[in-house]
């Protein structure tokens, strides 16, 4: 994915000093001893990344992050109760044209795009006043088409939603990503989780070195079926370990382990999705980190 012209990287590169750090962890990483072995919940935004959006982290973003997709048909959808909502993002030169539908129903589209050679903060993308006091779905597409004659990116970009004067940021489990819904649970690691049908999309964690396994948390029982499970190499971005898992079962059990074997000395991302269309849950990953993916 190549950088944006004004100097905002893509997603997966936010900024240099983050870099720099993932070079540092990755050499460090080929010791085991040096590795943190630790349990990313699924609200870890710097080690989390659902279907095709990442997040990023930039200073001035309400909370200091903020999410973004570059794929065509991506989507972010967000359900409130309200009379009102409004969506805040910001724009660039690497800001692309967003569809907004409202209930299904395509309300407007905004370009993000912004030719001051610098980006702008807490921008209103969409609002909306004078709803029925009822549930609502707010739903954010990256059309693939950016500014008529500029040449730039055509990034969709998401800050923040506010309803009824209450902020809600890019990372709470109101807002789905690609499908990757969220949801609360007590049982489920830290009261949330988040879960997909979807067999393309993918929830993705990491990065993970120095051990011989990695563990995906998630929930088996009579609503789960089967889920496809994959340890992604970074360096040739090639699945190096792939599995299918039955997660049916007569009774419920959270914060369900399902380990995958590795090579101890590369780095991986762990990737899970559905295998038969049944819901899947993400619940978290567990393993040697040694780097973020955002």
């Amino acid at each position: 994915m190549t950088g944006m012209r004004s100097g905002r990287l893509s997603p997966h590169y936010w900024a240099l000093g983050a870099a720099l750090l993932v070079a540092a962890l990755v050499v460090l990483a080929s010791s085991p001893a040096i590795a943190l072995t630790a349990t990313l919940p699924d609200t870890d935004r710097p080690h989390i990344q659902y279907g095709n959006w990442a997040f990023g982290l930039d200073d001035p973003a309400s909370d200091g992050w903020e999410i973004a997709s570059r794929t065509t048909g991506a989507t972010t959808s967000f359900s409130f109760r309200g009379t009102s909502v409004t969506w805040k993002t910001v724009t660039y030169d690497g800001g692309g044209i967003t569809d907004i539908y409202l209930d299904g129903k395509k309300v407007s589209s905004f370009d993000g795009y912004s030719n001051t050679g610098s980006t702008i903060y807490d921008v209103t993308g969409f609002s909306k006043k004078g709803l029925k006091d009822k549930r609502h779905t707010l739903t954010l597409v990256v059309s693939g088409l950016k500014h008529p004659g500029t040449f730039g990116d055509i990034f969709t970009i998401s800050d923040r939603f506010i309803v009824k004067g209450k902020t809600i940021e890019e990372n709470s489990p109101k807002i789905a990503y690609d499908g990757w819904i969220g949801k609360a649970n007590r049982n489920a690691e830290g009261g949330f989780y988040r879960e997909s049908t979807s067999q393309t999309l993918s929830a993705r964690c990491g990065s993970f070195r120095g051990s011989n396994e990695i563990n995906l948390i998630t929930a088996a029982g009579p609503t789960r079926g089967m889920a496809t499970v994959r340890a992604r190499n970074t360096s040739t971005n090639i699945v190096d370990t792939e599995q299918t898992v039955d997660l049916n079962s007569s009774a419920v059990d959270w914060q369900h382990v399902v380990p995958i074997s590795v090579d101890s000395t590369k780095t991986y991302v762990l990737e899970v999705t559905s295998a038969d269309g049944a819901p899947v849950v993400f619940d978290g990953c567990n393993g040697n980190v040694v780097a973020t993916i955002n």
